[in-house]
């Protein structure tokens, strides 16, 4: 990071700012200029403890200390962590409360809303009590990233913390408060006022005594945090941190589940609370909750339903849980009346499992039954269910799953179907008659009578004289195979076995050569007899 000067700071901190869309609900440009120039004493390049790349110190005069810690700084983080200690600065504010003089001066000091009674004392020391400091570098941060555009991977707990906060408070009153010229002092509720506003004297007041608790516990864990990155925690303080963590989760989830029943409106609950929570961690509990009121209401339409869930199906990192698009599209009464076809559409609209990295989440077999009962895949000859959980990205648009799945070329052989052409290597993926997957064995340098390999996977300790007539046809086929290749390139045998079916091949070693490549297909009978089959010629378009 190069080093600049305290003028030389704020431009660049302007310059970031572009049109100013963000702070400009606040602030004007000409208003931020003249504060920064105004608070900023100095701006110093030293070394900072632990994980802290800067920070922003207020001292005995009001005035703001700003500090880089320039070895930490990357080229990706340079932007997003100036706008942050700038956003520090902008953002502070003090007064005296008490003076004793030669003795010490009580201030009130403000950073956004973390509000701290500091107490400065003749010989230039200083000690504090602070508090809401958690969500307010969750709310720094999170505004440095929408400024610059840049992800900084810092205060993430914080940050998501402070986006459902935001949900409950308004994130207008969050800046108004931040960015407030009023000094507040540390013990004030600052949005008692505005939450018995927005939801009423009663809910009004069970909401702030629930942020408070937020607050408090939010800080309680940053403190942990920062701890357990310094010098690591024990059994004691592991188990503070993750019981600190789950209550402040369980309390912000109490909280949105009592604002969503207070909003009586199903589109403002989507607007003002689920959209903006899909950006959150407790995205899934807040869609299930409002969705699922939804399609329980009875005062909708089925088609008023569903247009509801396309219109959240659209939202940037929306999610509609599983349980809620099972029961709108196959469980409630009037979902019979959707063709399979418009239940194909509607469930790649709102399904979003199919994207889960868990391939166990992902809904193969229901998507597989939507395009065989629309017509869309055959099972005619068999069943392609196995192919289709193999090969298909599910996570692709309906035509485009569609086109990968009709790509699969297939051919039968015997009992068999095989999977050939350029979409399969030399080993095939083989299915039976069913649509099963069969396990396949290559056993790659096939060696003669004594492959032990090939006798167990057809007979046991008992079977030698039947092991050994195998042994000798196979060698047999390979001669006349080797017979027929005239060609001084040096050829290998190998086979592949699935199920009793063997693929015999005769190929070249080097990988890359052009060289001809010859398959023979045979079925082993229950007395250990070779069978030869023929596999059809015509390759099979996946229908």
């Amino acid at each position: 990071m190069e080093q600049m000067n305290k003028k030389e700071l704020i431009e660049r901190f302007i310059e970031l700012l572009g049109n100013n869309e963000i702070l400009g609900k606040v602030m004007s440009i000409k208003q931020i200029r003249e504060k920064l120039n105004n608070i900023v004493e100095v701006v110093t390049y030293k070394d900072e403890p632990g994980n802290f790349s800067g920070e922003c110190l207020i001292d005995k005069n009001g005035k703001v200390i700003i500090n880089f810690d320039t070895r930490k700084i990357s080229y990706l983080e340079e932007n997003v962590t100036i706008v942050h200690e700038l956003l520090h600065a902008l953002s502070t504010r003090s007064m005296s409360i008490k003076n004793y003089p030669g003795y010490q001066e009580i201030k009130e000091e403000n950073c956004g809303i973390h509000l701290t009674e500091s107490r400065y004392f003749p010989d230039g020391d200083k000690m504090g009590s602070g508090r809401n400091y958690a969500i307010n570098e969750g709310m720094t941060d999170t505004l440095a990233e929408r400024i610059t555009g840049d992800f900084h991977n810092g205060y993430n707990t914080e940050k998501d913390i402070y986006e459902i906060v935001a949900i409950i408070v308004g994130e207008d009153n969050m800046l108004k408060k931040y960015f407030s010229e009023h000094v507040y002092e540390r013990n004030l509720n600052i949005f008692e006022e505005d939450m018995i506003e927005k939801y009423g004297i009663n809910l009004g007041n069970k909401v702030n005594d629930d942020l408070k608790k937020v607050f408090s516990l939010s800080d309680q864990l940053l403190d942990v945090d920062r701890i357990d990155f310094m010098q690591g925690l024990n059994k004691e303080g592991k188990e503070l941190q993750g019981k600190t963590k789950y209550e402040i989760y369980a309390t912000l989830e109490k909280i949105i589940s009592m604002i969503i029943e207070h909003e009586p409106d199903a589109m403002m609950r989507i607007q003002d609370i689920l959209e903006p929570a899909f950006k959150t961690s407790l995205r899934e509990q807040v869609s299930n909750q409002i969705l699922g009121d939804l399609i329980r209401n009875n005062e909708f339409n089925f088609e008023t339903k569903l247009a509801f869930l396309e219109y959240v199906s659209q939202a940037k990192n929306s999610i509609i849980p599983k349980n809620i698009v099972d029961n709108m599209l196959f469980e409630l009464d009037d979902s019979n009346n959707l063709s399979a076809e418009d239940k194909l559409r509607y469930f790649l609209k709102f399904d979003n499992t199919r994207y889960s990295f868990r391939f166990y989440e992902r809904p193969y077999d229901k998507l597989y039954d939507l395009y065989v009962q629309s017509g869309k895949i055959s099972e005619d000859k068999f069943s392609k269910r196995d192919i289709f959980k193999r090969y298909a990205d599910i996570s692709n648009n309906e035509d485009k799953i569609l086109l990968r799945m009709n790509d699969i070329k297939y051919r039968k052989i015997g009992e068999y179907y095989e999977l050939c052409g350029d979409f399969e290597p030399a080993m095939g993926q083989v299915y039976d008659s069913q649509g099963k997957h069969i396990k396949s064995e290559r056993i790659r340098r096939y060696r003669k009578l004594d492959d032990e390999e090939l006798d167990e996977l057809f007979f046991d300790g008992d079977s030698a004289e039947k092991a050994n007539e195998l042994h000798k046809k196979i060698d047999k086929i390979f001669q006349n195979i080797e017979t027929n290749c005239k060609t001084d390139e040096e050829y290998t045998s190998s086979i592949v076995v699935s199920g009793n079916m063997l693929k015999l091949l005769y190929q070249p070693i080097k990988i890359f050569s052009e060289g001809k490549k010859y398959c023979e297909y045979y079925v082993v009978d229950e007395n250990g007899m070779l069978v030869q089959l023929e596999p059809r010629k015509r390759k099979k378009d996946y229908g």
